[in-house]
């Protein structure tokens, strides 16, 4: 099991240097750059030399800036039609509650993961495709601790609007390692979206005969708030009277709501499944967060309806 999944890992690393490559800021596009002075200029880029950065700007016309003055320059994405203004960029893009989306980290950005008090993951950009994550839970057993290593791929198939991710969940424990590679499809914008996801699961060395299956979904609602839904279908089986087997899939519903903020996201909802509905009909209540750091987060235009 072992062996497998890290080739699992060696071949998404692999296949990555054929994705796209590092994005980079074109002439042409809208950025904002944040001075070292702290002023701010938002223009049209120019132009981009070792030295220096030319825009053109509404009001003060073409400038042309040292780099040594710039903190740093930004992106602005269009996003729809309408009034703009500049609202932050959403930092935890790159997954639902739990599951990852077909977003990724930009080479640099990373961010701190806490799940349920519990669960503690690192992740960082190495590249615009690529993303690493290191985890741990602190609970020894059998003088082991459970890590997990999950790399993923990321590419846009239509910029901010269809984006694909491949990856793998390793987790081991003592001597026993599982997993699961997967592939999720994302629809829509980092703050609208809705992705679906297939994996197959790696467990007493043999791999799932049957995908497991994601359906999931985003919704911002302004600059403060959003509300987030991942659910799962998991390979199961019923069980007849006499003894017969028959496959099905066990439900797992989860939902969320979403506190954003520039430094820090909090998600704190309910899960949900079979019997325990019956008993607590809101579900299992769940809390996570994301602190992200690295390379900071893009203002982007985003409209106002």
């Amino acid at each position: 099991m072992k062996n497998n999944m890290i080739k699992i890992v060696v071949i998404l690393l692999f296949c990555s240097t054929y994705v796209l490559g590092q994005n980079k800021i074109e002439n042409g596009s809208s950025v904002l750059i944040k001075m070292i002075d702290g002023n701010n200029y938002q223009g049209t880029l120019l132009g981009d030399t070792e030295s220096d950065i030319t825009i053109d700007t509404e009001k003060l016309g073409q400038l042309t800036i040292s780099k040594a003055d710039i903190k740093r320059m930004v992106p602005i994405y269009p996003n729809a039609d309408g009034t703009a203004t500049y609202l932050f960029q959403n930092p935890n893009a790159t997954r639902n509650i739990f599951a990852p989306t077909g977003y990724g980290l930009r080479k640099g950005e990373g961010y701190y993961h806490n799940f349920m008090l519990l669960y503690n993951s690192v992740s960082l950009g190495i590249t615009d495709n690529i993303t690493i994550g290191v985890g741990l839970i602190p609970i020894i057993i059998d003088d082991f601790v459970p890590i997990t290593i999950t790399p993923k791929i990321s590419f846009p198939i239509v910029e901010n609007k269809i984006n694909l991710g491949l990856g793998a969940i390793y987790l081991s424990i003592n001597e026993e390692q599982v997993g699961i590679a997967y592939g999720v499809a994302t629809i829509g914008s980092k703050d609208k979206n809705f992705s679906i996801g297939t994996g197959w699961g790696y467990v007493e060395n043999e791999w799932s005969s049957r995908p497991v299956i994601t359906l999931s979904g985003t919704y911002r609602i302004g600059n403060k708030w959003g509300v987030v839904t991942e659910n799962w279908l998991l390979p199961s089986y019923n069980y007849s009277f006499d003894g017969e087997r028959s496959k099905t899939y066990m439900p797992i519903f989860s939902y969320s709501a979403r506190y954003i903020m520039e430094p820090l996201t909090i998600d704190f909802g309910f899960i949900n499944l079979g019997e325990i509905a019956e008993v607590f009909p809101l579900g299992i209540p769940i809390v996570g967060i994301i602190i992200p750091f690295g390379k900071p987060y893009a203002y982007r235009k985003r409209s106002r309806r």
